[in-house]
């Protein structure tokens, strides 16, 4: 299913180890300004992760870079793609 730029969306990670008692983000790159940030997460087992984008949080086209981050832990898990189109209008 596309996604477009201002949609809401949930995006699911599944981290594929065990995150019991630890917190999980989700780190983001924009595409087009490189902007860099985290997305706090609400566990849905012991494997994933679920983050809910409100409505205009994914605000620019193009191929978002994805990452599960644990601060507890000292590495990060796979960059993952998440393509955001332009709809018709808006």
């Amino acid at each position: 299913m596309p996604i477009f730029k201002g949609d809401k969306v949930k995006i699911t990670f599944d981290t594929g180890t065990n995150i019991d008692g630890v917190t999980v983000f989700i780190k983001f790159k924009k595409p087009i300004s490189h902007r860099t940030g985290a997305w706090a997460t609400t566990k849905v087992n012991s494997t994933k992760v679920l983050h809910e984008c409100p409505g205009g949080e994914l605000d620019e086209t193009g191929p978002w870079s994805l990452q599960a981050y644990v601060p507890e832990w000292p590495g990060h898990g796979r960059i993952a793609k998440l393509f955001v189109s332009r709809p018709l209008y808006g």
